[in-house]
C-alpha cells in the first residue's frame, strides 16, 4: 500500500549500511594480509614457515590491526542496532488530495490540511509521491553515514559548538525582528510562521520551537531523515554511536579517535524541552506596553515530508509565512531562481528570510553563482537585503571540538555565507497575482527544451581551426 511505499527506502539504507560495514572489514582483513605477508619478509624470526605468528609482538602492525578488526566489527555492530531502532515506520498522515480538480503540475504532489504536533505527539504529514517511482533521484541524505553525522552535529555535546555558531546566531536573528514587531496573539498566526527546509533531524526547528509564541514548520526530503528525527523528536531512541568507525582511513594522527564514543541526545536537548523559556515573549510584550502575554501553548512544531520546491510553490501557500529560516540549504538547489521564486512565494509582507551555510553547490546544480552574484539575484526579485558577510573561520559541518583541528593532517571546514534579507509590500512588488508554480513549470519546459534542441559539439568541423579562427 501506498504507506509503505513511503518507507520503502528506510529497509534500503539499513542493507548498504550492512554491506558498507561488511566490505569495510574485507578491507581490512585485506590489509592484515599484506601486513602479515610484508612483516614476514621483513621480521622472519616472528613467523613460522608458512606466515603464522609464533610471537605475541605488538610492535607488529600487522597485530594492532587484528585488534582493530575486532573492535571495528563491533563497534559497526553497535551503531547498526540503533540505526534499526531509528529507521522504521512511524505515525504519519498521507496527504489529502488538493480540492482544485487536478494535480499539481509540477508533480503528484497532494495538498492537505497542515498537521501540527507539540513536539512529542502529535500528526507529521507526508506530501510526496502518491506512487513510488523505483526510477527517482535519491536525496543525497538518504544514508546511515549520513543519519550519524547528523546525530553528532545536532544531538551531542560534541557538535554543540557547530549548534551554537549557526543555530544560536538564528536565533538571535529572529529575535532581533521579532522585538521590532510588536509581538502579541493578536497578530495573524502567519507574521509567527517560521518554516526550515531542509530541516533533517529538526534539532534548530525544536531550537525555534522552544523560544515560545513560534508556529515552526520543518520540511524535509529525504524519508530517512525523517524517520530518525521522528524517533528523536518523541525521545524513542537514546544512546551511544561510533561515528568514525566507518571512515576512510586516512588522515588520522591517533588511531584510537576512531573509536570514539559519542552518547545522544545532549543534556541541553532533554532541559530545553523541559524548561521552555517564555520569558523572552513576555518581555516583548511589555515593550510594546500590551496586556497580551505569549504562553507556552501558543506555538506548535509541525513537520512535512517532500520536495521544497513541488510542496511550497503552490497559491495555497502564498504569503503564510513571516520567515524563511535556511540553514545549509541553499547549495542543494538545481536552479537556485526556483528556490527563490518559492521563498517569495511563501512570505508574506515585510516577512524575513534568514541564512546560513555554504556556497558548495551540489552535483544536480545547474547554476553555481559566486557570494556575490547569489546577491545580486536575490536583489533582482526584491528583497531588501539587511546584512551579509561571510565568517572568517572555518567551521566543521560534522562536529567540532577544541581538538578538532589537530585530530587529522587535513582539516576540512565551511566559511558559512550568513545573509537576512526581508520582502517589502508584496502588493507594491506586484505579487499578488503571482503564479510560481506556474512560472516554475514555464521555467522547467523551458530549460528541458533548451537541452533537447542542444546539438553535440562537432569535433570533426574545429579540429583544425586556431584561436584566432575562432575569435
Amino acid at each position: 500500500n501506498s504507506r509503505d511505499k513511503v518507507f520503502i527506502d528506510l529497509a534500503r539504507v539499513l542493507d548498504k549500511y550492512q554491506q558498507h560495514s561488511q566490505s569495510t572489514i574485507s578491507s581490512m582483513v585485506l590489509s592484515l594480509e599484506i601486513a602479515r605477508r610484508t612483516e614476514w619478509n621483513i621480521f622472519p624470526n616472528h613467523y613460522d614457515d608458512v606466515g603464522n605468528s609464533n610471537s605475541n609482538n605488538v610492535h607488529n602492525f600487522s597485530s594492532k590491526l587484528e585488534e582493530n578488526i575486532k573492535k571495528t566489527a563491533e563497534l559497526l555492530e553497535a551503531n547498526y542496532f540503533i540505526l534499526e531502532k531509528m529507521l522504521k515506520p512511524f505515525d504519519i498522515v498521507l496527504a489529502l488530495p488538493s480540492p482544485i480538480p487536478s494535480p499539481s503540475p509540477l508533480s503528484s504532489v497532494g495538498v492537505g490540511q497542515n498537521s501540527h504536533f507539540e513536539a512529542t505527539a502529535g500528526q507529521w504529514t507526508w506530501k510526496g509521491e502518491n506512487e513510488y517511482n523505483e526510477n527517482k533521484v535519491s536525496s543525497s541524505y538518504d544514508s546511515a553515514a549520513q543519519v550519524i553525522c547528523h546525530i553528532v552535529r545536532d544531538y551531542s555535546t560534541l557538535g554543540s559548538r557547530i549548534r551554537a555558531s549557526l543555530y544560536d546566531w538564528i536565533i538571535d536573528q529572529l529575535k532581533v525582528f521579532r522585538n521590532k514587531r510588536e509581538f502579541t496573539q493578536k497578530q495573524k498566526q502567519n507574521d509567527r510562521s517560521v518554516l526550515i527546509p531542509g530541516a533533517g533531524l529538526g534539532r534548530l526547528a525544536l531550537e525555534i520551537y522552544n523560544m515560545g509564541c513560534f508556529h515552526v514548520e520543518a520540511n524535509e526530503l529525504s524519508i530517512v531523515m525523517s524517520s530518525a528525527a521522528y524517533q528523536l523528536l518523541h525521545q524513542t531512541v537514546d544512546g551511544a554511536i561510533y561515528p568514525f568507525v566507518g571512515d576512510f582511513l586516512m588522515n588520522e594522527i591517533n588511531s584510537e579517535d576512531r573509536y570514539r564514543k559519542v552518547q545522544f541526545p545532549d543534556d541541553k536537548y532533554y532541559s530545553d524541552r523541559t524548561n521552555v523559556n517564555n520569558n523572552d515573549c513576555k518581555n516583548d510584550a511589555k515593550k510594546a506596553k500590551r496586556e497580551d502575554r505569549c504562553s507556552a501553548m501558543d506555538r506548535s512544531l509541525s513537520y512535512t515530508v517532500g520536495d521544497f520546491v513541488e510542496i511550497y510553490s503552490t497559491q495555497e501557500r502564498k504569503a503564510g509565512y513571516g520567515y524563511i529560516v535556511t540553514c545549509f540549504f541553499i547549495d542543494t538547489a538545481s536552479n537556485i531562481y526556483e528556490y527563490i521564486l518559492v521563498v517569495r512565494n511563501l512570505l508574506a509582507s515585510d516577512g524575513v528570510w534568514i541564512n546560513v551555510g555554504p556556497l558548495q553547490w551540489h552535483g544536480n546544480s545547474k547554476l553555481n553563482p559566486a557570494s556575490d552574484e547569489l546577491r545580486t539575484i536575490i536583489e533582482s526579485m526584491g528583497f531588501i537585503i539587511h546584512s551579509w558577510t561571510i565568517d572568517e573561520e572555518a567551521i566543521n559541518y560534522r562536529h567540532d571540538d577544541i581538538d578538532e583541528a589537530s585530530g587529522y593532517t587535513k582539516f576540512e571546514g565551511y566559511r558559512p555565507l550568513r545573509f537576512v534579507a526581508s520582502l517589502p509590500s508584496r502588493s507594491v512588488l506586484g505579487l499578488e497575482k503571482d503564479n510560481v508554480e506556474d512560472q516554475i513549470l514555464k521555467i522547467r519546459q523551458s530549460c528541458a527544451q533548451k537541452r533537447d534542441s542542444s546539438r553535440e559539439f562537432d569535433r570533426d568541423k574545429f579540429s583544425n581551426v586556431t584561436i584566432e579562427e575562432i575569435n
